[in-house]
């Protein structure tokens, strides 16, 4: 992701890497830390948001087991990916609305 760039579209999302995202965005210093952790040390089972989302509900599973992360920890992340995954959604439906009404 480039330096103050918050991916605005879905694609952009799901191609920027988690822990870019987890620290760009209000994170606690726990999730930072542990996924930081989990990334250096090859415990993370996604490089970027796509490959959490993919995983749909077993993200939950997936990063409760990585070292240093419980349940709350990976509520946190499943929320703060499950937001920003909506709120790119919603922008990139309202954008390609807009092409719609203006070719129409």
């Amino acid at each position: 992701m480039e330096e103050n760039k918050n991916p605005t579209t879905i694609e952009q999302l799901r191609s920027a890497p988690i822990l870019d995202v987890v620290k760009r965005y209000r994170s606690s210093s726990r999730l930072r830390h542990a996924l930081d952790h989990a990334v250096e040390s090859g415990h993370c089972p996604f490089k970027n948001v796509g490959d959490y989302l993919d995983l749909g509900q077993e993200a939950v599973i997936a990063t409760q087991r990585m070292p240093l992360v419980g349940l709350k920890t990976a509520m946190e992340l499943h929320a703060l990916i499950s937001t920003l995954a909506h709120k790119a959604a919603s922008a990139s439906a309202n954008r390609a609305d807009g092409r719609k009404r203006q070719s129409g």
